[in-house]
């Protein structure tokens, strides 16, 4: 879509980890945080956190079952996607404001982290992209608690030999 800003966020995983509920019509969708906290070197070659910046990741269909099969509260994760800013009033009228990313790739930071790929669920790869909605997408969501990816549901068998490549 034009206009849209995309970023890649490198974090952890906020306190609670990765929530998943259904949408009424049973599409998965999980939402968590992610706290990015920058280091800058000093001239004296010390190291200094800078403030940390907090994001809510919305992930959807089968980055959200997988999401919530693999990722914990505080490990360090990495997040592609759409990145908005949204405004939002407390109920005291005060105005905030939350950085929102829409997860369109997601995955452990394999500088911290040992992770062994495993097929999971993948519903299309060209449809990563919901409905274009202004509404809350855990609204009048369901709880029910992920289930595994059953054999029905994961990748069709591949080659175990990757393509050739001539360069």
């Amino acid at each position: 879509m034009a206009g849209e800003v995309y970023a890649t966020v490198v974090g952890n995983v906020g306190k609670g980890g990765v929530e998943m509920r259904f949408t009424p019509n049973g599409v998965p969708v999980c939402r968590f945080s992610v706290a990015s906290t920058p280091r800058k070197r000093n001239s004296d070659g010390t190291n200094e956190d800078q403030p940390t910046t907090w994001y809510s990741v919305t992930g959807w269909r089968s980055i959200a079952e997988n999401a919530v099969e693999s990722l914990s509260e505080g490990d360090r994760v990495i997040v592609y996607g759409p990145i908005a800013n949204r405004q939002w009033e407390t109920t005291e009228g005060e105005k905030r404001y939350t950085l929102e990313i829409e997860a369109y790739a997601l995955g452990p930071d394999l500088l911290w982290n040992v992770a062994k790929p495993q097929k999971g669920v993948h519903e299309g790869a060209r449809d990563r992209k919901p409905k274009q909605t202004k509404e809350d997408p855990f609204e009048g969501a369901s709880t029910t608690k992920a289930q595994p990816a059953t054999e029905a549901s994961t990748h069709p068998a591949q080659s175990s030999t990757p393509p050739s490549d001539d360069w």
